[in-house]
């Protein structure tokens, strides 16, 4: 297979492709910013609280939280409200807004990976860049205080700087931005650890080739290593100020994967099924992306460094997908979510659908990858009858790990097990179908972004405007709450409350003492949250009951 069949630089003006880029761009943040502005977030459990407690910490608010622990560059970019003195309503709009931004923003940079990196023409760069840009997980985590948005931003980023890196590996300036690239990616999320230890391995192995001389391979090795400690310095002196003592631990992510290799078959089943998830949810073009990835990463090719680090990315991806799903599977009894679990693989797509473009020229790649595609759809879905009875839609924590595949719930009510292996496939079936002609490039890659587009909104406006509706309730009673002032003490007994409502009042009401409280002696407070249902300390006093939601705070004599 020759270079010009995976890419090619034909002479086409730039002009065309730039106004496509940019129009997608402005269309997809009119998009984010419309659906995030519908609603307020369901608050995934543990998951959101982290970002907005760094962004006050840095802003010198102190607040204490617990949950899911987050690395610090995606609150440091949220502090910006926390400066303004917005309140938790305007910082949490400020928020969405600064997601849809990055999620938009991903768009032009898949542009430049693709026209730089892979050498595709301007209006190639533009089909693969526009599909990549609309990724379902980039349109439905937008509603969400997560740093997912950052998190896919930051790959196309890394992998420009290791193509300018490999270009000309001894010069000291390529060798700080490679640096400063895969330090602000494992600065957004523990799970981008992976494009740290790939970007080490790769200048490794270009040392051993002798592309680069040791001298230079240790320099670089010392500022990726370096910029690594700094981050995980500084995380643990933030977490160390804003977790409440005594607050559960999940074990984190090294005790967790350590667990999986105790069930290696359930390492197994998450394995197909982030496969089948990769596949069916971009209609095939996530795999014919990782055909055309390893065509291009052969050693003959003279581009092959860049190429090797983003297979390894994606190994690692996948690998620590696996792993920590069957970690939680295997600590968290039954997880419905983690058959289809994508959401670890999830900023690796939109790069994905980037090379499936370029190498779309060839018909080997499209050929091979859908017809790959299409096996692991049919497969991994009459996988995933045979093990559970409903393995998609089941369970309060599910939604969010498969994004990609919400599309199917437009027939909702319609649809069982093996009706879902069909429908899953069939977008599948009709890219392999069209994959017969370069010329339906365009049609196919549509096809790919109205999927994730519509699964991006169907998930914001299905699950996620549902799930809102307590959040709604919590945040008027939180509101109320912190009228009350920053002199006044409430005990929180998470049991009883519920850590995801303990949560969003930490949120909604930052002027008062709420103390979260998981057991043991309790703390001398004024008051007391609990629950309608609850029996009231002796002796207290009902102060404020929720309008809506069955919360009732007591004071304490």
């Amino acid at each position: 297979m020759t270079a010009a069949a995976i890419t090619s630089n034909r002479q086409e003006p730039d002009r065309p492709a730039m106004i496509v880029v940019a129009l997608a761009t402005l269309g997809g943040l009119v998009l984010r910013i419309h659906l995030t502005t519908r609603m307020q977030s369901p608050f995934m459990f543990y998951d959101e609280m982290t970002g907005p407690a760094i962004a006050r910490q840095i802003g010198g608010v102190h607040i204490q939280t617990f949950g899911a622990a987050s690395n610090p560059l995606y609150g440091a970019l949220l502090t910006p409200g926390v400066l303004a003195g917005v309140g938790p309503g305007g910082f949490y709009d400020f928020a969405l807004i600064v997601n849809a931004g990055l999620a938009a923003s991903l768009t032009p940079l898949l542009y430049v990976l693709s026209t730089r990196v892979l050498n595709t023409g301007p209006m190639t760069g533009a089909v693969g860049a526009v599909a990549g840009g609309l990724s379902a997980a980039s349109v439905g985590f937008t509603s969400m205080m997560v740093p997912e948005a950052l998190a896919t931003a930051t790959i196309p980023v890394a992998i420009l700087a290791f193509h300018c890196y490999a270009r000309h590996p001894d010069a000291l300036k390529n060798q700080a931005v490679l640096a400063g690239a895969t330090t602000a990616a494992f600065a957004t999320h523990q799970r981008l650890l992976v494009v740290v230890l790939a970007a080490m391995l790769s200048v490794a192995l270009l040392a051993v080739q002798r592309q680069v001389s040791k001298a230079a391979a240790l320099r670089t090795l010392a500022l990726v290593v370096s910029g690594y400690l700094v981050v995980a310095l500084t995380t643990a002196a933030l977490h160390e100020r804003i977790y409440v003592p005594g607050s559960p631990d999940s074990g984190g992510p090294s005790e967790i994967v350590a667990r999986a290799w105790e069930s290696p078959a359930l390492v197994l089943r998450s394995l197909i099924g982030t496969s089948f998830y990769l596949s069916a949810s971009t209609a095939g073009l996530a795999v014919v992306g990782i055909v055309a990835l390893v065509c291009l990463s052969r050693p003959s090719r003279p581009t092959s460094a860049v190429h090797r680090f983003v297979v390894l990315t994606l190994a690692g991806s996948v690998a620590l997908s696996a792993l920590f799903v069957s970690g939680v599977m295997a600590t968290s009894g039954f997880r419905v979510d983690a058959y289809t679990y994508g959401r670890y693989v999830e900023h690796l797509a939109p790069v994905l659908i980037v090379y499936a473009c370029a190498g779309w020229g060839s018909r080997q790649v499209r050929v091979a990858g859908l017809g790959i595609g299409l096996l692991l759809v049919a497969g991994g879905g009459l996988f995933a009858a045979l093990v559970y009875s409903d393995a998609f839609w089941t369970g309060p924590i599910a939604q969010q790990n498969h994004i990609g595949l919400h599309w199917v719930r437009l027939t909702e009510g319609v649809l069982d097990i093996p009706a879902l292996t069909v429908y899953f496939a069939a977008p599948v079936v009709l890219a392999l179908a069209m994959s017969v002609s370069d010329r339906l490039r365009v049609p196919v890659f549509a096809l790919s972004a109205a999927l994730m587009v519509v699964s991006g909104t169907v998930f914001v406006t299905k699950w996620s405007s549902k799930a809102s509706e307590n959040v709604v309730a919590v945040a008027e009673f939180g509101q109320q709450l912190d009228a009350l002032g920053g002199d006044f003490s409430i005990r929180v007994p998470v049991s009883v409350v519920s850590p995801i409502t303990a949560q969003q009042l930490e949120f909604w009401a930052p002027e008062v003492d709420l103390v979260p409280f998981f057991g043991g002696e309790p703390p001398l407070t004024d008051a007391v949250l609990m629950t309608a249902n609850s029996p009231p300390p002796v002796g207290a006093v009902e102060l404020m009951t929720a309008e809506r939601g069955d919360l009732v705070l007591w004071g304490l004599p």
